[in-house]
């Protein structure tokens, strides 16, 4: 065993704000904001308050889906 300390903790990837301010423009609106190889790609947008949805490709990779919501009554149905 050894005691130290923990590295700093990463932070998020910068084109996840640029994709938020970009989603604040165009409020309840679906956009693609990439494919990965996880679903655990929507968690950052979720954390920052956007609706997200993934959609699994042939391959096994997932589309990430996401809107920046203003009036869910607006919201159009992740089909």
């Amino acid at each position: 065993m050894n005691f130290k300390d923990p590295p700093p903790p990463k932070t998020h990837q910068p084109y996840i704000e640029k994709d938020i301010e970009t989603l604040k423009k165009r409020p309840n609106e679906w956009a693609f904001i990439k494919n990965s190889k996880s679903q655990g790609v929507a968690h950052p947008f979720k954390s920052k308050g956007c609706k997200t949805t993934t959609r699994k490709q042939p391959d096994g990779t997932f589309d990430l889906y996401a809107m920046w919501v203003v009036d869910d009554d607006a919201i159009p149905p992740a089909s």
